[in-house]
């Protein structure tokens, strides 16, 4: 790896923009200190002075989060060190690969090792989350960060990139092939404690003595955090009032999780799906940061149509074909990634099969109008996942699917969703919340409703043969809806 694809790759990994990646690169193209001018810069890319200083004061708060050292430079100190800190970083990997330790001497299980490394090679953006940590424990002694959004908006690869930032942080994964019962956490986690700060006479420790233990302990530098990824694959069976995973109700100072899970939706007088999956006493915070709140949304976007233009061998092929496009048809790459993020619906897991498919020529023309094959397979595992065909209520669960995206979704109201559907409440509730991960929730004239979360997938509900809208039990319902909606 040459100076400028590390640069490039440090400009990524740390969220910086593309303009911001190409000033920093052109600041930095010389092999000694002799930097670029500022003026030289602004001539460059016909900007001015103040935009390149605007730039390069960007720049320096992304790598803040590395080099905390920068945030108390001034005036040109800010500049000189950065450079001597990327180099030194720099020569580091620049070194001859040296025989990696035995696989056992880490605590993390090899699945977590493979997914933060796998996460963390093409993650770009999303720094307004990590800032907004940072910003929690600056401000409280101890506490919950709970980060929440809808499968595929990229939860797992921001805490993968977290960790993988930060080595000292212990982490939790729930991946496909690992265990997610409280138990098994705990044991992942008591291990990697245990063997962070030499704890002695803690295998059998619960999660609060092993926490008072290592606050006490001369190896604790006055912070530690804890990643838990996706709560919502937890298996604990009823909680019973008590915290999911068993989390302390108190921590000691000092003490911070990172949590991520999906949204519980909301609660109505009819159907409360939110779990009580965290109760904690009077001292001890727990902050919700949204991913789905329309400001994070915005900044979420943003990052998306970056991460179009990550310099990967991906993203190369991409460009290429974008280029293509925009020689063929006459419309500008700007319109181009506009309908490509549109497509993917702030969702950076659809974004990756939408590629996928544009790269293997699926689309001919810049106009994704069309469900493409990787994203079928995709909401294929939906729609499994939903039990509409084996699950012995089938017929009870077609009907509520098909008064949900009735019409794109939001025709019904929540609470006249039994009514319509001809059934108890309290079975609707439990296909409801057996859905919670697939469901949003809207509010429309001070009702609220619940549509399926994605457009793509609503396509791909209705494109099935168990959904077509001239069976019977589907021309009542059509009837049930349209009585309602003349209802005045």
């Amino acid at each position: 790896m040459d100076w400028k694809e590390f640069i490039e790759g440090e400009s990524w990994r740390h969220g910086l923009s593309k303009e911001q990646m190409e000033t920093l690169l052109e600041t930095l193209c010389s092999s000694t200190d002799a930097h670029t001018s500022q003026q030289k810069i602004a001539d460059k890319f016909n900007i001015s002075v103040p935009t390149v200083k605007q730039r390069m004061g960007e720049v320096y708060k992304g790598f803040e989060r590395t080099f905390p050292e920068l945030g108390k430079q001034k005036g040109a100190g800010k500049l000189r060190l950065l450079y001597k800190k990327l180099r030194e970083n720099y020569s580091q990997i620049s070194q001859p690969v040296v025989t990696p330790q035995p696989s056992n001497s880490s605590p993390y299980p090899e699945e977590f090792i493979s997914l933060i490394k796998n996460n963390n090679k093409t993650f770009c953006g999303r720094r307004f989350v990590f800032e907004a940590f940072e910003q929690f424990i600056s401000t409280n002694e101890k506490g919950y960060f709970v980060l929440v959004g809808y499968a595929g908006m990229g939860k797992t690869s921001l805490v993968a990139k977290y960790v993988y930032d930060h080595p000292e942080v212990i982490s939790y994964f729930f991946t496909r092939d690992y265990q997610n019962k409280p138990e098994q956490f705990l044991n992942c986690i008591r291990r990697q404690l245990i063997d962070r700060y030499d704890l002695d006479n803690s295998e059998e420790d619960n999660l609060p003595a092993l926490l008072s233990k290592i606050t006490n302990n001369t190896k604790f530098s006055g912070r530690l955090v804890i990643v838990v990824d996706d709560l919502d694959e937890v298996d604990q069976g009823k909680v019973g009032g008590r915290n999911i995973l068993y989390l302390p109700k108190t921590l000691p100072d000092g003490v911070y999780f990172f949590l991520t899970r999906q949204p519980s939706n909301l609660k109505t007088d009819y159907y409360n799906l939110n779990k009580d999956y965290l109760n904690t006493d009077l001292g001890t915070p727990v902050y919700q940061f949204n991913l789905t709140d329309q400001r994070h949304i915005e900044l979420h976007y943003k990052d998306m149509t970056d991460y179009l233009s990550y310099p990967n061998a991906q993203q190369n092929q991409l460009n290429s074909k974008i280029n293509h496009w925009m020689k063929n048809h006459n419309i500008s790459r700007e319109t181009i990634i506009e309908r490509i993020a549109k497509k993917s619906e702030n969702n950076f897991r659809c974004l990756n099969y939408l590629i996928q498919d544009i790269l293997d020529d699926f689309y001919q023309e810049p106009i994704f109008n069309k469900l493409t094959p990787a994203l079928s397979r995709y909401y294929q595992t939906h729609w499994e996942g939903m039990e509409i065909q084996e699950h012995e209520h089938k017929l009870r669960r077609q009907v509520l699917l098909y008064i949900l995206v009735y019409k794109k979704g939001c025709q019904i109201p929540i609470d006249q969703l039994d009514v319509i559907a001809g059934e108890e409440k309290c079975d609707i509730e439990d296909v409801l919340r057996d859905w919670l991960k697939y469901l949003r929730q809207e509010t429309k004239f001070g009702k609220n409703y619940y549509t399926i979360y994605h457009s793509n997938f609503i396509e791909f509900i209705q494109s099935q043969n168990t959904m077509e809208s001239n069976r019977p039990i589907f021309q009542t319902i059509n009837q049930r809806i349209k009585e309602y909606l003349r209802s005045p």
